[in-house]
């Protein structure tokens, strides 16, 4: 509940973080204070330019 709140604090829809750190979960392993709420949105931009995730 406080990722979900924290999101919502910082104008970041819940849902789709919560799904970018399931999706990125490597690279949030690596280096987790760049995948804050609010700060998620740049580390997404270089992972998103990369191949696609496996579902």
């Amino acid at each position: 509940m406080s990722l979900i709140h924290t999101a919502e604090l910082n104008h970041v829809a819940p849902f789709e973080y919560l799904v970018a750190l399931q999706r990125y979960g490597d690279a949030v392993a690596a280096n987790p204070a760049d995948w804050m709420p609010w700060n998620y949105q740049a580390a997404l931009t270089p992972q998103q330019a990369g191949p696609a995730p496996p579902d």
